[in-house]
């Protein structure tokens, strides 16, 4: 069995009953456009709030909108939800992006003053690596997989909670120019760690080491 990432390991192990040499975590790769200096589309002072493609996220996930917009007085740009947002936000100031290609995406995320992922819906530790890649600041929910991709870059917050996310979002946003620069730094360390050649590799290695003990 392989998952995405080896917090999944364990539970995997005990919700399916296999042993640990059965079950292996073999990490996504990123798109490199991420990384790629972009230019601005969108005008200045924006935050970009990454939803949930699920729709059992969707009622916290507009709490957590909901309560961004009424604190901060910026644009905030939505994508990852195909859906279109409830009415209580169509004089608010969010656009919603339902579908992106990386480039543009990575521009989006590249010159935000920072990116929300704080509902948990969907791949949460999926949507953080193109926002580490892009060099912006993320809050994100404090679960395993996230804060496994992450480490100790993000500013965390409870899944689902609205008053958790506005005080991370102030905390990233008084963080001083050079404690910023560092956490971007690293955070785009880690995201070059996630390519597809890597993971490519990994799943040879697997399929070979399969061969070996199982003559499969």
């Amino acid at each position: 069995l392989v998952v995405p990432w080896e917090s999944l390991v364990a539970p995997a192990k005990q919700a399916l009953d296999l042993t640990l040499d059965r079950i292996h975590a073999v990490p996504p790769g990123i798109d490199p456009a991420y990384s790629q200096p972009t230019l601005r589309f969108i005008g200045p002072d924006y935050f970009v709030f990454i939803a949930s493609s699920s729709p059992a996220h969707a009622e916290a996930e507009d709490a957590t909108l909901a309560a961004i917009l009424k604190r901060f007085p910026v644009t905030v740009v939505v994508v990852g939800r195909e859906a279109p947002l409830g009415p209580a936000f169509q004089e608010e100031r969010a656009i919603q992006i339902e579908r992106c290609a990386p480039p543009h995406l990575a521009s989006i995320l590249q010159h935000a003053q920072l990116a929300v992922a704080a509902g948990g819906g969907g791949n949460p530790a999926l949507a953080a690596l193109p926002v580490l890649c892009a060099g912006g600041p993320l809050v994100a929910p404090r679960i395993p997989a996230v804060q496994e991709v992450a480490a100790d870059v993000a500013f965390f917050v409870e899944r689902h909670s609205s008053g958790g996310a506005i005080d991370a979002v102030s905390r990233a946003l008084e963080e001083p120019a050079r404690s910023r620069e560092e956490r971007v730094r690293r955070g785009r360390q880690l995201g070059k760690q996630y390519t597809w050649e890597a993971a490519a590799w990994k799943v040879v290695g697997l399929m070979q080491r399969m061969e070996k003990e199982h003559g499969v």
